[in-house]
């Protein structure tokens, strides 16, 4: 039976309000990653004599690991939460097949793993680069190398850790809960649609306001990309950075 556009902007309304909950743990557990990722950095910078060689060798330090760990405990705590409350919402249950709680946290581990790799390097490079910003400047502006090495909080890596663990825990806590929401859908291993559910404010994409429903293993097509649900990581970055898109679904 479809759905109706009021129901459409309530299912919007309960999945945003229930992304939120996550959203205070998401953002300490991504600090608390990228704090350890670029502890390295803090390490090293009064060891270095030449102020090029500590512009150019010092952001190379940071521990990707960390981050990698980060997103794995973020997406644990995320996604299978969302895979089980699609799962008994659909099957109208409060009981599942006990083998689906070890398969959708296994599943998770290798998403991290396989498909969210991309992002994780991403994020190291990007903060590399921005750690180098910051001492390529603090250079400039005559400080020393003791001097940057006293005052690196300061000079713009607490505001960096601050600002990207709010973005990267927004951006991925969203991708966890519709990929959650579809595995448990398609864990129920009904005869299902699934229908992209707009975000019901004014700062959506022009592209995610076209309506569009397809069974629920083809691509949504709408938004100019093959996507399988709203934040795909398949998808290009102006695509899926913060999208706060959502997916329902719907007996063909």
């Amino acid at each position: 039976m479809p759905i109706s556009e009021t129901e459409k902007e309530l299912l919007w309304k309960r999945t945003e309000g229930d992304r939120k909950k996550f959203f205070p743990a998401g953002v300490r557990t991504m600090a608390t990653a990228l704090s350890k990722a670029v502890q390295p950095v803090r390490d090293v910078i009064q060891h270095f004599t030449s102020t090029a060689n500590l512009i150019e060798q010092a952001p190379k330090k940071i521990n990707v690991n960390a981050i990698r760990k980060g997103y794995l405990d973020l997406y644990l705590g995320t996604l299978p939460k969302f895979a089980e409350q699609s799962y008994q919402k659909l099957k109208n249950a409060t009981e599942k097949d006990d083998h689906l709680d070890d398969w959708w946290f296994e599943y998770t581990r290798r998403y991290v793993q396989y498909e969210i790799e991309d992002r994780i390097v991403g994020v190291g490079k990007t903060t590399e680069n921005r750690i180098r910003t910051i001492l390529s400047k603090a250079i400039d502006d005559g400080l020393s190398i003791d001097d940057v090495s006293d005052q690196l909080d300061e000079l713009g890596l607490d505001e960096i850790i601050s600002s990207r663990s709010s973005v990267i825990a927004r951006t991925e806590i969203i991708n966890a809960s519709n990929k959650g929401s579809i595995m448990g859908a398609r864990s129920t291993r009904l005869n299902l649609e699934k229908v992209w559910i707009r975000t019901y404010d004014s700062r959506t994409r022009d592209e995610h306001t076209i309506e569009e429903t397809v069974p629920i293993d083809q691509p949504f097509i709408k938004t100019g990309e093959e996507l399988d649900y709203p934040g795909d990581p398949s998808g290009s970055a102006w695509n899926i950075i913060q999208c706060r898109c959502s997916v329902a679904y719907q007996t063909k």
